[in-house]
């Protein structure tokens, strides 16, 4: 775990912390603090005020649209399929994950970062797990260079 703080101080050097949306604080409703409904753990609001951030996501090939989705990382996807979907809760259901692409979050991008949420699906459950996840509101407002990237395994 202290790894990760120290990565995520190096991306997050000149972001912003604007708010721990948590929602044990006096704000009644995490929509109400944050803007969004966000279903990640102790999730926080951000605005990149620092260099360009890349971050990745996997998506559905046969269904373009879902390329610039708002849910990212800040590592390129590694090993196999199965411990992509249980370190970061991908139901199979929701996607194939047939395509990778990387983006970077421009100055002054809105995001969130929090931990992996656990989900249901139909055949299996995800616990949560420690993995950082990006939720970005509005991708196509936030991100540029846009470029799509291969698989790797290990």
């Amino acid at each position: 775990m202290k790894k990760l703080s120290v990565v995520l101080s190096i991306l997050l050097v000149g972001c912003k912390p604007v708010y721990h949306c948590n929602t044990e604080t006096a704000i009644p409703k995490l929509q109400d603090a944050c803007g969004v409904s966000v279903p990640i753990n102790d999730p926080i609001f951000f605005i990149n005020s620092g260099k360009p951030i890349r971050v990745y996501r996997v998506w559905d090939t046969e269904k373009p649209y879902t390329m610039m989705g708002r849910w990212w990382t800040l590592e390129e996807p590694r090993g196999s399929k199965e411990e992509y979907r249980k370190a970061n809760a991908v139901c199979p259901e929701w996607s194939p994950l047939t395509g990778i692409v990387s983006a970077e979050l421009k100055h002054d991008a809105m995001f969130f970062i929090g931990t992996t949420k656990g989900v249901t699906c139909e055949d299996v459950q995800y616990r949560d797990t420690s993995v950082i996840q990006v939720f970005i509101p509005e991708p196509n407002k936030a991100l540029r260079n846009v470029a799509i990237g291969n698989w790797v395994t290990e």
